[in-house]
């Protein structure tokens, strides 16, 4: 959003906090994808984070994780919904390293890593995917370096 571009957090919070209601209600409504509200929750969580409130952009994190592993259990072979977790859980590491909680960061990027490589060797022409598992790799080392 143009709030995070211009680091206008608060006002980001502000914006998505709204989107998130309006998000839940029509998750309640429906019985389909959860895919809008976990994204809404994601960034949400991230405008928390810029501003060092890190206890509810974990709850809006763990929350959206649970969504989307329930989105990929229902279909495991979507590799899109595969991805969603594991790019929930590099929010999830990035979180906890921040708090200098390695061994969580670190617990989170395995997990997302294991994923992207899975996907990775699933599609070897999809240079995104390629992409994804070299930034998670590089997530797990900076975790192991520190």
């Amino acid at each position: 959003s143009v709030y995070f571009l211009t680091s206008r957090y608060a006002d980001a919070e502000t914006l998505l906090r709204r989107a998130l209601d309006v998000d839940r209600s029509l998750a309640t409504r429906a019985s389909a994808d959860f895919a809008g509200l976990s994204v809404t929750l994601q960034m949400l969580g991230d405008a928390l984070v810029a501003q060092e409130q890190f206890r509810d952009a974990e709850r809006l994190y763990t929350e959206g994780l649970a969504l989307d592993r329930r989105a990929h259990d229902v279909d495991p072979g979507n590799q899109d919904k595969a991805r969603n977790v594991a790019v929930m859980l590099q929010r999830v590491g990035a979180l906890h390293f921040l708090q200098n909680d390695l061994s969580d960061a670190r617990r989170a990027w395995d997990e997302a890593l294991s994923i992207m490589e899975s996907l990775a060797s699933a599609a070897p022409a999809n240079t995104a995917l390629a992409y994804d598992v070299e930034v998670t790799r590089t997530l797990v080392r900076l975790a192991a370096e520190r």
